[in-house]
């Protein structure tokens, strides 16, 4: 039993390391891959820790302006940076091969500088909007938002090249881990709706808004690509947290309208 508790700690510490700049001592790309269906514990503690400051006495647009920084930082800009790229291939309108090697290029183009602006305004101003709630909300939408990579590797057809996102996908079409997976995000949802006594609504919309940025993210990679990379993930992944955040805020509002 403790055996079995080690290993998935180490898969844990693992997935950890490679997902976002905390250093636990556990680099095996394989081990992380094996153990990717635990990333919305992953995007718990990144949620937490983002969150944290906006628990803490200061202005509130300062709070917001740190806790988004913290968003992007913690993860290493890797997210953010797979949306940058896969804005320029839905811009360029190129498909396959050609798509792919837009997808692969160091420079970015100016929809992608655009969008990545557009995308760090709508967390940070929705942060600001949600006030007291922003805290359990940015813990809810991080969970959601990680999950959303996992459900995406799960529909996606294997890559035609290797890579990492080849061997992701591969290890998460497993019956058991998808079981595991899915449970473990609800338990997280669940504990998030007890503590923070979290409305429904605003979960419910969450996970909507999350949906709708996993078919949106699984039908553009397969028409331009054919299959979902890494970067497809990453673009799903930050465009989940924005919409997210931004539909809650929006029902905030008009509730208080």
């Amino acid at each position: 039993m403790k055996s079995a508790l080690s290993e998935v700690l180490r898969g844990l510490a693992a997935l950890i390391s490679f997902l976002t700049i905390f250093p636990t001592r556990v680099h095996s790309i394989e081990f992380a891959a094996e153990y990717f269906f635990l990333i919305p514990i992953v995007g718990s503690i990144e949620g937490l820790i983002a969150g944290v400051i906006l628990l803490v006495g200061l202005p509130a647009i300062l709070k917001a302006a740190i806790a988004t920084c913290l968003l992007f930082i913690i993860t290493g800009f890797n997210h953010i940076d797979g949306f940058a790229d896969f804005v320029d291939v839905i811009i360029s309108r190129k498909r396959g091969r050609d798509a792919l090697k837009i997808l692969k290029e160091a420079h970015r183009g100016t929809a992608a500088i655009i969008a990545t602006v557009l995308l760090v305004i709508i967390v940070f101003s929705s942060i600001i909007c949600l006030g007291k709630q922003s805290f359990s909300s940015v813990l809810l939408v991080m969970v959601l938002s990680a999950e959303s990579m996992y459900v995406l590797a799960v529909l996606s057809n294997e890559p035609d090249y290797p890579g990492l996102g080849k061997l992701f996908i591969q290890k998460s079409k497993n019956a058991t881990k998808l079981m595991l997976n899915f449970s473990t995000t609800l338990l997280l949802l669940l504990t998030i709706c007890v503590l923070f006594s979290h409305s429904v609504i605003d979960i419910i919309l969450a996970l909507l808004m999350v949906i709708l940025c996993i078919v949106l993210s699984f039908s553009k990679a397969n028409a331009v690509l054919g299959y979902v990379t890494g970067d497809v993930m990453g673009f799903c992944f930050e465009l989940s947290k924005a919409l997210s955040l931004l539909s809650i805020a929006v029902m905030k509002s008009i509730i208080i309208i």
